[in-house]
């Protein structure tokens, strides 16, 4: 049986398309279809341009902990983690305020 190690990079590279289909399906579903284009453009735009701040931010810690890869790549998810319960919250109140108001 031949059991290939799947990395990390190769995870998030297979599963970060399906989480940011997922958040954009539920973001166009939210959006008055009237602001739907002025939603979305500001999501990408926002999205384009917070990648080279992580960028510089995980540049910035490699360079200074050059042998603390795993507690860098541990820390990131904690912080993944965190900021997608902290976001379930928020979608969850907004879902309930739309439901309220159809």
């Amino acid at each position: 049986m031949n059991l290939q190690f799947i990395s990390p990079q190769k995870l998030r590279i297979e599963v970060e398309p399906l989480q940011s289909v997922f958040a954009l399906s539920l973001l166009q579903g939210m959006a008055p279809t009237a602001m739907l284009g002025k939603v979305m453009a500001f999501t990408v735009s926002f999205s384009l341009c917070a990648q080279p701040l992580g960028q510089i931010l995980y540049g910035a810690l490699f360079d200074t902990f050059p042998f603390q890869t795993a507690g860098i790549f541990f820390g990131s998810g904690l912080c993944i983690l965190l900021l997608g319960g902290y976001s379930k919250g928020v979608f969850l109140q907004l879902s309930k305020a739309r439901n309220k108001n159809p």
